[in-house]
């Protein structure tokens, strides 16, 4: 299993790249869901939430109904609370397991693991972008900041998440009380 190994500078710098924006925060979950359903995957993504084929076959645009917005935003609310916890790798660790088992209620068993990848790369592609359009990063922390520290976040998320998921599946719960 993937270890986050935090420090103050790299959490600092993740702070410092995130926003409590609305807006901000609304745009950048839409842009990576719209990511993984416009992407090469993108039938069998938007397959995982059927409201959007009902949209679609009444050709109306899935992004601008509420259940989109509902997703869109659940997602950035997701890392938001990861970030509040990655001070604390149990909490952490506790909060993305559960997620995933959360999620055995959501998604299909059958689920490839492959989608997993998918959104991480479309989580990974909004951020990225987020990222290049900050002007008070210098080059340096910009580097950093996509190569090294949200990538490593957004693996350490999918992973625990994906962990939780395939456990809730199996029954097993490894943070029992």
């Amino acid at each position: 299993m993937l270890e986050w190994q935090q420090n103050p500078a790299d959490t600092a710098l993740l702070q410092k790249t995130w926003t409590d924006d609305f807006e901000v925060l609304f745009s950048l979950g839409s842009k990576m869901y719209i990511t993984a359903f416009e992407g090469a995957h993108g039938a069998a993504c938007k397959s995982l939430f059927p409201w959007v084929e009902r949209y679609e076959k009444a050709g109306r645009n899935y992004a601008e109904q509420s259940e989109f917005r509902i997703q869109a935003l659940r997602l950035v609310q997701t890392i938001e609370k990861a970030l509040d916890k990655v001070d604390n790798i149990e909490k952490l660790e506790r909060y993305l397991y559960a997620l995933g088992h959360r999620h055995v209620h959501y998604l299909p068993v059958w689920l490839d693991p492959e989608y997993w990848d998918v959104f991480k790369d479309a989580v990974r592609t909004g951020l990225n972008d987020r990222l290049n359009s900050l002007a008070k990063l210098s080059a340096e922390e910009r580097i950093r900041a996509i190569e090294v520290i949200w990538a490593d976040i957004i693996e350490y998320i999918f992973e625990h998440v994906k962990e939780g998921f395939y456990d809730g599946l199996k029954g097993v719960n490894h943070f029992k009380n």
